[in-house]
């Protein structure tokens, strides 16, 4: 099969989905197909793509773009128009089987042009437009929001198949009118082959940085930008500060940093900057616990990834979110502790006790890395990923 895979934000720039993606494009290679990779380049960040995905049977069209700054999301919108139109162009000489296309604000408009090719479409979603935009503040006025979501119904409408996240991602589909038969749920998975526990007399990260690992760590590692609870983590920083067995640790970069630095300088925490992808294992070994705060309507829009890459490596996970099948996943299962963006003193009051006795911790790494691997798998996620696609182009084909 011939997958033509479009990605907008591109390989070159520091995006979340980078990893997801790049494991997405090696299976597909691993099975045979043929894949044209046409991104986005307007960050010179990383390499043009992943090393690992140098294969005779994978082809790179980079088109390069302005550089807009992540906070102005009307340039970042009308950029993302001119893409769609220069990638509809290279895309018909492709020739492809099937468009595999990571969703962004502007798919739509990428669609309507596919549409006209005659060849099943998917989108792939991990972030629903304008959903979070919304609940975020980047977009203030309803009339535009409504605006917004009847331009992305029409993308769904018109695409074969809509992968998501999750139950909650699904479910805000399905309020959408979108049809449920098109939907497939593919967990955001982590990369078995490159995510390990790393011991702490093994592990540069600690050494290079000289962590003190007798204290308790909760760590936030990733994007500190707009999903970030910026507000509820100050407060559960600052309301641990007499607190000399607990240290708070940011791993990474974001509009959202400045402002957190400013606002926990007395508190015990630590500023660590972005990392390469290869550390991982690394970063995400040491931390006692990975904490991830949300601001209030992310969930059902978005999931964080980073989950995934902690628990694999042994790690609960604490999390601020509203009331949700993610919220509700964690203690269900063991894997960690959930708390509402309005409920911050309870998680104050967790943490205190486990800072006190750390035995209250034990058993969360046998049972987060078996839950992971059962559940957020490279392997398992992406096989059900491509078995989907190739059933997909093979109904088409029979239609024929």
């Amino acid at each position: 099969m011939n997958i033509c895979f479009i990605y907008e934000y591109g390989f070159a720039g520091n995006n979340g989905s980078n990893h997801l993606l790049s494991a997405t494009i090696e299976k597909m290679l691993g099975r045979g197909h043929t894949v044209h990779l046409i991104q986005s380049v307007s960050s010179h960040e990383n390499a043009e793509y992943p090393e690992k995905l140098e294969h005779p049977n994978f082809v790179c069209h980079s088109i390069e773009s302005e550089k807009v700054e992540k906070t102005n999301f009307i340039k970042r919108y009308l950029s993302g128009v001119r893409f769609t139109k220069k990638a509809a162009k290279i895309a018909k000489t492709v020739d492809a089987d099937l468009f595999f296309i990571q969703s962004v604000p502007t798919t739509t408009y990428l669609v309507k042009r596919l549409k006209k090719y005659k060849k099943p479409i998917v989108q792939n979603i991990h972030d629903v437009f304008p959903g979070s935009a919304r609940a975020l503040g980047v977009i203030k006025s309803g009339v535009l929001n409504d605006v917004f979501r009847a331009i992305q119904r029409k993308g769904f409408r018109l695409s074969d198949r809509i992968v998501v996240v999750s139950d909650d991602m699904r479910d805000v589909l399905i309020r959408e009118k979108i049809d449920a038969d098109k939907l497939v749920i593919i967990n955001t998975w982590f990369d078995s082959d490159s995510i390990r526990y790393v011991k702490n007399e093994d592990n540069r990260f600690v050494s290079e940085n000289g962590i003190d690992t007798s204290r308790l760590i909760i760590q936030y590692a990733g994007n500190v930008g707009q999903v970030f609870g910026l507000d509820e983590f100050v407060s559960l920083v600052n309301a641990l500060k007499d607190n000399d067995k607990v240290e708070f640790h940011v791993v990474g970069q974001g509009v959202k940093l400045d402002s957190l630095r400013e606002r926990t300088k007395d508190a015990h925490i630590r500023f660590f900057g972005w990392q390469p992808q290869e550390r991982m294992s690394e970063i995400y070994s040491y931390c006692d616990i990975e904490i991830i705060p949300l601001r209030r309507g992310v969930i059902g829009n978005d999931v964080p990834s980073k989950m995934a890459l902690a628990m694999a490596c042994g790690k609960p996970v604490m999390n601020i979110v509203e009331d949700s099948g993610y919220y509700r996943l964690f203690e269900k299962n063991h894997i960690g502790y959930s708390f509402e963006q309005d409920r911050i003193e309870d998680a104050v009051k967790v943490i205190n006790e486990i800072s006190k006795d750390r035995s209250l911790l034990d058993g969360y790494g046998p049972d987060t890395i078996a839950f992971t691997n059962a559940v957020y798998s490279k392997d398992n996620n992406n096989r059900r990923l491509l078995d989907m696609l190739e059933n997909l182009e093979k109904e088409w084909r029979e239609k024929k």
